[in-house]
């Protein structure tokens, strides 16, 4: 029996040396993931290459101790079980890849979760994308198995142990070397923890100023940091809101469209839209709260930044504006293409809206897109004295699908998508053209919707939770949450408001106005909007609007006109011009930070 666990557990040890290494060099994507627009400089190179290398290294360990236990298993059964917990975590880190590179986010719980709620509605994964992963995966199960053959070479061998030390020392340097860097504010290495999958570094700047490795004083004049704001309860709104509804209630419809990028607004992509648009007040420099539906959402609603949401979520808190509606009456007509349930906008924005259809029972975007206007329909055609809220929420954009041939307008066109085959090199001509021909068939259901609505007694509000990107800046980032570029935050908004005159508005306006205008046109409101919002009224020109706080699933950014701040988990920051390049010129004003950090913090209870 000793003879078996000494003999199973020295070949553990073998194969873990190894497959570190095997590892490093099979998830060989997550060193390239960077964007640097310089040469990497020496000690770049080497943090990448050995955090690499250290990282996963640390990521499987623990998966090999535990295989420690059953090290008094026959040799074959053993081995098999090892072997199969390490193709496991292969499978696992290719996904993560996939997604990564898909998404600029690694795997999370939201993603699971969202995998898992909305599933193909959510995510659309074809015949040739799984052709393409399982035979990726046969490759990696191939090097597996010349991974195996070394360790069973070096079982017996000291060369295993030198491996080992080898692969702590080049792990420790890379944790030694990013908190001597993070105790100088200096981002040369930190940039790049975003590159690895639950990856968080090493800092130690008390430790390192207390024993005089850095001069603190020195250190701080490199200063540019935004800390992750601490959570409490929320402190939601900040006062009461009182309001009185007008003389006259009109009705209220949002119609939004999923991923609806501002520069294919146009007549030729959205006829009706446009047409309609002639009538309208057109916010030409509109900018969503976030590149993600959650944080679009989140931000139109709740006229908050998307910080706020894992807070508003745990507590299944509604915004103020939904509340304030169904309390002054308002008829509920909630019809969302994709289910509410992911992201789960039934338990925040419409948390308190009954009998709320959660999923729609068409099989494709495109039925469930016909499914919510026929819905829709009838429902403003109900008999009732009280106004209605209605709301649509399209997702045939997202998932680029429409009714072939006869919404193809735009040729050619990508006939099957596989993201899986989209690199810096693709004709992005396709896809946009597809995407195009999805928009254009949204716009023909938005025309039979306009054609229903009673326009003399409805606002009609219609834009986008965020844009999506075709590879605009030819840094291989596709659809949305990879940046806050304009192409990813700037949609449209078209407010229609009966007997106002249409107009067009050029100064910039973000989500968060949407709803203090709404309030404030509704109804009497006593009381301050910054009670409940961090906005303004849309109409209101003389608001400063220079920055604003724009969020995703895992980060968010301090957006200006010309640079953006993004803050990634764990505080680290890295400044961005409107291309996407670092910008090491200019410096976001600290009044900025320091009043965005307030904006973040302020509707938590203190203390």
């Amino acid at each position: 029996m000793f003879r078996k666990l000494s003999s199973n557990s020295a070949w553990l040890i073998a194969f873990f040396a190894c497959f570190a290494v095997y590892l490093s060099i099979a998830c060989y994507p997550f060193v390239l993931s960077n964007n640097q627009n310089e040469p990497l400089t020496l000690l770049q190179g080497y943090y990448l290459v050995s955090t690499q290398y250290g990282w996963l290294g640390l990521i499987a360990l623990p998966f090999m101790l535990l295989s420690l236990l059953l090290s008094f298993l026959p040799t074959r059964a053993f081995k098999g079980i090892v072997i199969a917990i390490a193709i496991c975590l292969l499978i696992m880190f290719k996904v993560d890849i996939l997604v990564f590179q898909q998404y600029k986010l690694h795997i999370n719980a939201l993603l699971i979760r969202m995998f898992f709620e909305g599933g193909g509605d959510v995510f659309d994964i074809s015949w040739m994308s799984w052709l393409i992963f399982i035979s990726e995966i046969a490759v990696l199960v191939i090097g597996l198995a010349c991974t195996v053959w070394v360790s069973n070479q070096l079982a017996q061998s000291r060369a295993k142990f030198v491996l080992i030390s080898v692969w702590f020392a080049v792990l420790l340097s890379t944790q030694m070397i990013h908190a001597y860097k993070n105790a100088l504010y200096d981002d040369e290495v930190s940039q790049f923890s975003n590159n690895w999958p639950l990856y968080y570094p090493l800092t130690a700047r008390k430790f390192i100023y207390k024993h005089d490795l850095v001069d603190e004083n020195i250190a701080s004049k490199n200063r540019v940091e935004l800390t992750n704001i601490e959570r409490s309860s929320l402190n939601y709104p900040l006062a009461p809101i009182q309001v009185q509804s007008k003389e006259k209630q009109p009705n209220v419809l949002f119609i939004l469209v999923d991923a609806w990028r501002y520069s294919d607004a146009t007549p030729e992509v959205m006829p009706n839209v446009s047409k309609f648009a002639e009538k309208t007040v057109n916010f030409t420099q509109h900018m969503s709260g976030g590149n993600s539906t959650q944080a679009g959402i989140f931000s139109l609603f709740y006229s908050l930044p998307a910080t706020y949401w894992e807070s508003f979520y745990a507590s299944q808190r509604s915004p103020v504006f939904m509340d304030t509606l169904q309390a002054e009456g308002y008829r509920m007509g909630i019809f969302g293409s994709a289910p509410l349930t992911s992201p789960p906008l039934s338990r925040t924005v419409f948390k308190k809206v009954s009998d709320l259809t959660l999923k729609q029972t068409g099989e494709t975007a495109v039925e469930r897109d016909q499914q919510i206007t026929d819905k829709f329909i009838e429902f403003q055609k109900q008999d009732s004295d009280k106004p209605y809220f209605g709301f649509l929420f399209y997702d045939a954009a997202h998932g680029t699908v429409f009714p072939e041939p006869e919404f193809a307008k735009f040729k050619p066109y990508w006939e099957r998508v596989d993201h899986i085959l989209l690199n810096n090199d693709f004709d992005a001509s396709l896809y946009h053209n597809r995407y195009k021909n999805s928009l254009y068939y949204i716009d023909s259901l938005i025309g039979d919707v306009l054609k229903n609505v009673d326009l003399d007694n409805t606002i009609v509000v219609i834009s986008s939770d965020h844009g999506e990107e075709f590879n605009d800046h030819k840094m291989n980032y596709w659809g949305h949450t990879g940046n806050y570029s304009d192409v990813q935050v700037h949609v449209p908004l078209y407010v229609y408001m009966p007997n106002r005159q249409p107009e067009q508005v050029d100064y910039r306006t973000t989500h968060f106005d949407v709803v203090p205008t709404m309030m404030n046109t509704l109804f009497d409101v006593q009381g301050t909007t910054s009670s409940y919002s961090v906005g303004h009224n849309l109409f209101d020109s003389s608001a400063s609007r220079d920055w604003y706080i724009a969020g995703s699933y895992y980060n968010y950014a301090l957006v200006g006109k010309e640079l953006m701040l993004v803050v990634n988990p764990g505080g680290h920051s890295q400044q961005l011009n409107r291309q996407l390049k670092v910008e090491k010129e200019q410096k976001v004003p600290v009044d900025i930070i320091r009043h965005s950090l307030d904006e973040m913090s302020r509707f938590y209870k203190k203390g």
